[in-house]
């Protein structure tokens, strides 16, 4: 029962994690298909997706500028794209 417990919790895990990432809009390049993802995979989860990716927004945005201030060293994200 344990096993079968485990393998739930990382199924309904997994789930969370496509949705956590059509939130951010990271997915797929597409909003649509990630909105439509985020519903999809959110409909297995107790809260729904436009609500969750609001506030996670909401949330998220002033710790991520906070982080981009205070963190040194920090590149831009074409820093990191390789030109040939």
């Amino acid at each position: 029962m344990a096993a079968y417990w485990f393998a739930q919790g990382t199924m309904f895990w997994a789930l969370f994690v496509v949705g956590h990432d059509c939130g951010h809009q990271s997915f797929s390049n597409n909003k649509t298909l990630n909105d439509f993802v985020g519903n999809l995979v959110h409909s297995f989860h107790p809260g729904p997706y436009t609500g969750w990716r609001i506030s996670h927004r909401t949330h998220i945005m002033p710790t991520m500028a906070m982080w981009r201030m205070t963190s040194p060293g920090t590149r831009p994200p074409q820093a990191y794209t390789r030109r040939w």
